[in-house]
């Protein structure tokens, strides 16, 4: 029965994630060939700023979303699960909202920490940091509750599809958008549109039991794990974003959309990562819930190796038809294959730590996540400083699928340690 609904729900994660990385893909590919390539650079920075952001302005919530909900279920603790996700997405929306505020204090006033031909766009997109702040809470904890489709369709599947048919209406049909600063509103529209589809989804198709509990709260726990954690999100999204940020402040708009590009080609390979996570570690958090350790340990395991797979087959179809993906957008496109392999292998690296990482997390060893990875954002900081001058995006590349590796080993270790830890500590409980 476990194994059967397991394949079944990775089979819809699998799909749902194919689907919105080839349409992310799509709406890359589509705004990379229909405008020119200094707006698509400005735009692909912007978009990667929010994407950093974001996550980051969420704290540490989207985590312990994936550690309180699915043990409170399996408690039949209820009240408290409807109390975390109240109280989540309340902080989770005004504190992004306050930080985009700050954020574009930074931006108008911090002289060159952001290039002139950026920050007119970066501000405009900022409006929709706190709505996707709240909708990537929301596509975790979404999950984390049993409504595994609920949590894809918003932010996977219907933010692409919005944003690529408003691209091509409003710039190709009607000619309304044809720079950097009315596809930044798009993006605005289609974040803000979809964000507030994941709240309504998120109040009308959760469980019955949980829609109808009493909240219940309990913020001291809550906090005193998301806060933690929200060092963690901040160093995790700072590695994914920060050699890209780096790297289009170095080469201008114009390069940087071939890094753009590149990047998110890479990117594909995700969709091994990301339904191995969906679907593997809510029920890890569960099985460690209900002390079934060894079940735990044996789904983590069965998550990596089936990601690592996965994720080998994406990068093959990388190697055989990268080159042809990249000269279709434009000829010029087609020099970033070399960089584009780069990207890839980092990200193919970065497929075992679908179970791995979280399962820190869930297993009550959040301090170690935390540790291991401010110590890689620090590391990857400083030695992209130094490769970047003389290396370039290459360079840049290279450096960060080193320091992603290192990391994914580091990994692996605490977190199968973890849970050998928590079986003794339970073992010895009941002798």
């Amino acid at each position: 029965m476990l194994k059967s609904a397991l394949f079944k729900e990775s089979l819809i994660a699998v799909v749902f994630s194919a689907t919105g990385k080839v349409l992310a893909l799509l709406v890359t590919l589509y705004l990379a060939k229909v405008l020119a390539q200094g707006d698509f650079g400005a735009f692909s920075y912007a978009r990667n700023m929010i994407l950093m952001l974001g996550p980051m302005f969420a704290l540490g919530y989207t985590p312990s979303s994936s550690r309180f909900i699915p043990q409170y279920l399996a408690r039949e603790e209820y009240g408290k699960a409807r109390g975390f996700f109240s109280h989540a997405q309340k902080v989770v929306f005004a504190f992004s909202t306050v930080a985009s505020g700050v954020a574009a204090l930074v931006i108008i006033f911090g002289g060159d920490l952001i290039p002139q031909d950026y920050r007119s766009i970066c501000l405009i997109v900022l409006v929709a940091c706190p709505f996707y702040s709240l909708a990537f809470f929301l596509s975790t904890a979404t999950r984390a509750a049993g409504s595994l489709i609920g949590s894809l369709l918003p932010i996977w599947i219907l933010q692409p599809l919005a944003l690529i048919f408003g691209a091509w209406l409003f710039a190709t049909q009607l000619g309304w958008v044809n720079d950097r600063a009315g596809l930044g509103v798009l993006f605005v529209a289609a974040t803000v549109s979809t964000s507030l589809l994941a709240v309504l989804w998120a109040r009308l198709r959760l469980s019955p039991k949980l829609r109808a509990a009493i909240r219940e709260y309990d913020v001291r726990t809550w906090m005193s794990v998301a806060l933690p954690l929200a060092l963690s999100v901040a160093a995790t999204n700072f590695v994914a974003r920060f050699p890209a940020a780096a790297a289009g402040a170095a080469v201008g708009a114009k390069n940087f959309a071939i890094y753009a590009v590149s990047y998110m080609m890479a990117q594909t390979i995700q969709l091994a990562l990301q339904p191995m996570t969906w679907v593997f570690v809510p029920r890890i958090s569960r099985a460690i819930g209900a002390g079934r350790l060894e079940d735990a340990r044996r789904l983590t395991i069965l998550g990596t190796v089936a990601a690592l797979t996965l994720g080998g087959l994406g990068f093959l179809v990388l190697v055989v038809a990268g080159r042809f993906a990249l000269g279709f957008v434009s000829p010029a496109y087609a020099d970033g294959y070399n960089l584009m392999l780069v990207l890839a292998v980092e990200q193919w690296m970065l497929t075992a730590s679908a179970t791995l990482g979280p399962v820190l997390n869930v297993s009550g060893r959040h301090w170690h996540a935390v540790v291991l990875m401010v110590v890689r954002a620090a590391v990857l900081f400083v030695a992209v400083l130094v490769v970047l001058p003389q290396y370039g995006m290459v360079g840049v590349a290279t450096t960060s699928a080193v320091v992603s590796g290192l990391w994914v080993i580091a990994s692996a270790i605490s977190g199968l340690r973890a849970l050998s830890r928590r079986a003794a500590e339970d073992k010895d409980r009941k002798e």
